[in-house]
């Protein structure tokens, strides 16, 4: 199977539809995210992601550059999470994206590929990484990064 297939499996079997984004609003989508969640690492490195074309955008929360819940604290949190409208995107799997609407929350724990779950408003983000048994998933707000923190807003 390939990534394509394997996230829209999980969508099913969480009783929800996906639609595709085209993959130069996927990329627009991704950079929003990296504004909100990876302003503090831009703040210190001049860079959106940590080791740059080799780096993840979710080293954000493993390097601690931006609060989270990690594991199952974050599973938990991620599950209480009003069901709606989520957009979904992948990093290095040639930038897929799905839109979805009135559904179970998709758990992507088992998929080896690094998913970035949150709401069109980014409010809060959960994301799967593909290094599951050693970091993440990881849950965060937008709004848990202090005031006056480097890249906040």
């Amino acid at each position: 199977m390939n990534a394509k297939s394997d996230i829209l499996e999980i969508f099913s079997a969480a009783g929800a539809s996906a639609g595709e984004i085209p993959r130069n609003e996927s990329w627009a989508l991704m950079q929003t995210w990296r504004e909100i969640y990876c302003a503090p690492v831009h703040a210190a490195t001049g860079k959106w992601v940590i080791g740059g074309a080799g780096g993840y955008s979710w080293h954000t929360f493993s390097y601690e550059y931006f609060p989270c819940l990690e594991g199952r604290r974050a599973l938990a949190e991620y599950s209480a999470q009003p069901v709606g409208e989520i957009i979904v995107l992948t990093e290095r799997c040639n930038d897929l994206a799905f839109r979805s609407t009135e559904a179970d929350l998709p758990d992507f724990s088992d998929l080896y590929q690094d998913v970035y779950v949150a709401p069109s408003n980014f409010a809060w983000s959960m994301v799967f990484t593909h290094e599951r048994d050693a970091f993440g998933p990881y849950f965060s707000r937008a709004d848990w990064l202090p005031r006056g923190a480097p890249g906040s807003r």
